[in-house]
């Protein structure tokens, strides 16, 4: 979306775990026209996760982030009791943060895709968007049905 398209600086997206559910979300801003465009970009980009194996540097890449960003989670005694919690919370391996960064370094590009093909589903997907409603409803029916929620 930045690179190819300059639709905007910046795209991020997460997993909020919960203890039985969660889910995967996708934040970016772009102007009101390129909103419709932009929605497609995403579609377009969490089809080809389950569709094309990622490349090795794409894949060294995130490894070699998570495993550097890693450390960081372990700043403050705050930070640490929150990575205890969810030791008890979810059940995890007493070990999880010991072999966490090797663990991470293993995962292969067969894991992302298969990863992929079970957690995304991108013909599940709801948007919720902020801006000029008369800008972006008409080209956001092209994805489905539009519902507009006034606050």
């Amino acid at each position: 979306m930045r690179e190819v398209n300059g639709y905007t600086y910046g795209a991020r997206s997460y997993f909020t775990q919960r203890k039985y559910s969660g889910d995967f979300s996708i934040e970016t801003e772009v102007k009101n026209d390129l909103t419709a465009a932009a929605c497609n970009e995403i579609l377009k980009e969490l089809k080809r996760f389950k569709d094309e194996k990622i490349t090795e540097d794409e894949l060294n890449l995130t490894k070699n982030y998570i495993a550097g960003n890693f450390p960081l989670q372990m700043e403050t005694p705050q930070s640490i009791a929150s990575l205890i919690i969810n030791l008890r919370l979810y059940d995890m391996d007493e070990d999880f943060y010991d072999t966490y960064v090797s663990d991470t370094m293993q995962i292969t590009a067969d894991d992302v895709i298969e990863t992929a093909r079970k957690y995304l589903h991108p013909e599940e997907i709801s948007y919720c968007l902020a801006g000029n409603v008369n800008e972006i409803k008409e080209d956001m029916k092209q994805l489905g049905d539009v519902e507009v929620i006034s606050v």
